[in-house]
């Protein structure tokens, strides 16, 4: 079995506004982020979706529910079959603390052998 390594990254509305000035200056992680939020608010338009969290019932359709934040996984070593997931997180959600741990179930739910990429330390 072929582990998937992943970068999590949380989009809020701070996050979004940063990612917008790094995307404009040529930042490619940043235009990919933009553009993996952006797709999937209009997608909600046509189909509803689940906060990511896995026990919240919140359907976000980004007109009456809007998502108060996204997560995004971005695979490190990406190949054939190997796709980018951004999804929403309700505003009931955005703040629980468990958060980033709830989003990496989720994923392993759609890539059992999903795994994320640690932070690296600052260069020194």
């Amino acid at each position: 079995m072929t582990t998937e390594t992943y970068e999590l990254i949380i989009v809020d509305t701070l996050t979004y506004a940063k990612a917008r000035l790094a995307a404009e200056k040529g930042w490619k992680d940043a235009q990919l982020t933009l553009m993996l939020v952006n797709r999937t608010l209009g997608a909600m338009q046509d189909h509803p979706m689940e906060c990511i969290c896995g026990d919240c019932t919140t359907l976000m359709d980004n007109k009456a529910t809007v998502p108060k934040a996204f997560v995004v996984f971005i695979p490190m070593f990406p190949r054939a079959g190997c796709e980018a997931v951004s999804c929403g997180v309700c505003e009931f959600c955005v703040d629980r603390p468990d958060l980033r741990e709830r989003t990496v179930e989720a994923l392993r739910k759609i890539c059992p052998s999903a795994t994320l990429m640690e932070p690296m330390g600052p260069v020194q």
